[in-house]
């Protein structure tokens, strides 16, 4: 129903104000009454005047004093000066002092409804320009904030791939200031697979002593939008804020068609739920009663490939009424960051698929290591079959006639050089078997044994060479040690490699150290030694075959002790630093 227009009638003649008031009151409008200049502001300020028919001449002031003051008060009235004396001069300055027209007394009822009339709608029609006016210069200045939003978050999506860093840059500039201005933004994704839409993350205020205090802190601070999105950047709201906990339950299955959150991301389309309604159809109540709002906005986050989400946006603290422009303005600002988001996604798919290639190119160079290692280890081990097959049975007709001679003479002076040709050839007997184990794959013996059992032995074996090199031997044994599936003679000769490696290590004596554990899946011995240790940098080519820092020797005590605890389906881990010692670990799977 249209606002009745009221006209306040100033004038000391009661007889002309009754005429005035009869003859617009049956024409529609509401008429006040005033015979002096100050009962005219205390009217203004009770009612809303929209005309004022004002006498030039008043008891207590001049109509034309009078008039500036109105206009000052209320630029919107419109004022039309009454007089009983034809004067132009009169006339003219009473349009300068801002009236819109003036009526000579006494005058005709058309006269009057001439005047009123034409004051009334000139009254309209400024109005409804300066309304839009405001209008214009609101969607003006809401298309500034716009390009700058586009700008500036341009500018910073293009700085970053990270996901977490668009969707906070999208949720403030939702919701700052300098931005859209809503009080709230919430993200909602779809999963990679697109059955699932699930709440990712919020921005904005729990309550409104929360945003009282959020307000004053960028009042304060005065921050630009990129300020914002730095801040942002930095630290986004805590986990246990409001607005968080309840993004955190919002989880809508692709199939339920009838949600509004999936019909926006289906239809590709913005919608404007207000009073629990969207499109004349009812909003379930679980949706309002989780924002706490009746009204709020539901954008797509489309990109040309996808739908990724949505947005969901509302004034919860302030209240203010969600208007098409504000919705219009945040689908501008969703279809920019779609693509942002598209892009961040792609590069993810990249990075990942580029970790596998990576992966795949180190695991095929590691092949062909392994592919050319095993081929010259092959080449080495016939070689040195042959070598060993061609040296054995002389080497063995040395030895036996330098025992036979050291039994049969009787000479002192050649027993020492005897001992030596024993002793040198005891070493290459020793290192020709080492070849062989080496040549050939553990064939395994398997029977229930103990690892403790094992470990004792081996060290029993080495007694007479810890008590040569003064090595101090410590044992930690577990006491729950199961019984496993062993070929016991080969985990003893790969124990009494690496002790012996050990002892080498420390000619001047030290402290050996042999430790076994149990976990849930595995059995483990540990040897450490406090010898001169090796270099990080030579530690994989110790395991490698003919591998020596000594200067006898052939390097194969460390690689078959490996092959045999591979062949146990276990691993031996090797640790060092350069005069640190090295510790020695193998784990062997538990056997039922």
């Amino acid at each position: 129903m249209p606002t009745v227009e009221k006209i306040l009638i100033v004038d000391d003649d009661a007889v002309v104000r009754g005429f005035i008031n009869d003859t617009l009151t049956g024409s529609g409008y509401e008429c006040l009454e005033a015979s002096m200049a100050q009962e005219v502001f205390a009217l203004m300020a009770e009612h809303r005047i929209s005309l004022i028919l004002l006498d030039i001449k008043l008891p207590d002031q001049d109509g034309l004093s009078l008039l500036p003051q109105i206009r000052e008060r209320d630029e919107d009235i419109c004022v039309v000066m009454m007089t009983g004396v034809v004067d132009i001069r009169t006339a003219i300055s009473a349009i300068r002092s801002g009236a819109f027209d003036y009526i000579i007394k006494p005058f005709t009822v058309d006269e009057l409804y001439v005047v009123v009339s034409r004051a009334l709608n000139k009254r309209r029609l400024e109005i409804e320009n300066k309304n839009y006016q405001r209008s214009i210069e609101e969607k003006n200045l809401r298309l500034e904030i716009l390009h700058d939003l586009s700008v500036k978050v341009a500018y910073y999506l293009l700085s970053t791939v990270e996901l977490e860093d668009i969707l906070r840059t999208i949720l403030v500039g939702i919701t700052a200031g300098v931005g859209l201005g809503f009080n709230r933004a919430f993200l909602v994704l779809f999963d990679d697979d697109g059955s699932v839409m699930r709440g990712k993350m919020a921005v904005g205020p729990g309550s409104p002593e929360e945003a009282g205090r959020i307000w004053s802190a960028l009042q304060e601070n005065k921050y630009t939008l990129a300020e914002a999105l730095e801040k942002c950047g930095r630290a986004c709201q805590p986990q246990d804020a409001r607005v968080n906990q309840i993004v955190r339950e919002i989880v809508v299955p692709g199939t339920d068609t009838d949600h509004v959150f999936i019909r926006s991301a289906q239809e590709r389309r913005a919608f404007h739920v207000a009073g629990r309604r969207v499109d004349g159809r009812p909003v379930r109540d679980d949706i309002v009663d989780l924002f706490g709002v009746d009204e709020f906005a539901v954008v797509p986050l489309c990109s040309p490939y996808r739908v990724q989400g949505i947005i969901i946006a509302d004034n919860f603290i302030t209240g203010k009424p969600i208007k098409e422009e504000d919705i219009a303005a945040i689908e501008l600002f969703a279809n920019q960051v779609s693509m942002a988001i598209e892009k961040s996604r792609l590069y993810s798919e990249l990075a990942a698929k580029l970790a596998m290639l990576e992966a795949a190119n180190e695991e095929l160079q590691e092949s062909r290591d392994l592919l050319i290692r095993a081929e010259r280890l092959s080449a080495i081990g016939e070689m040195a079959a042959q070598i060993a097959h061609e040296m054995r049975n002389p080497l063995a007709s040395v030895g036996g006639l330098a025992r036979f001679i050291q039994r049969h003479t009787k000479e002192d002076k050649h027993q020492k050089h005897l001992d030596s040709i024993v002793k040198e050839t005891e070493k290459m007997e020793e290192i020709l078997a080492q070849v062989f184990k080496f040549i050939q794959s553990p064939q395994l013996m398997l029977s229930r044994l103990n690892l403790n059992d094992i470990v004792s032995s081996s060290l029993s074996a080495l007694s007479p060479s810890f008590e040569k090199f003064h090595i101090e031997v410590e044992t930690a044994f577990a006491p729950d040690m199961p019984d496993s599936e062993f070929d016991g003679n080969q985990m003893r000769q790969a124990v009494i490699n690496i002790c012996k490696n050990s002892v080498e290590a420390m000619p001047s004596g030290g402290r050996l150290r042999v430790s076994t554990r149990v976990t849930p899946q595995n059995i483990e011995v540990e040897i450490s030694d406090t010898g001169t240790g090796i270099h990080r940098d030579m530690l994989d080519k110790a395991r490698q075959p003919f591998f020596t820092t000594k200067t006898y020797g052939v390097g194969l005590g460390l690689n078959i002790a490996e092959q045999i605890v591979r062949a146990h389906k276990g691993k031996m881990e090797i640790s060092s630093g350069l005069g640190t010692g090295v510790c020695v670990n193998i784990t062997l799977p538990r056997s039922a």
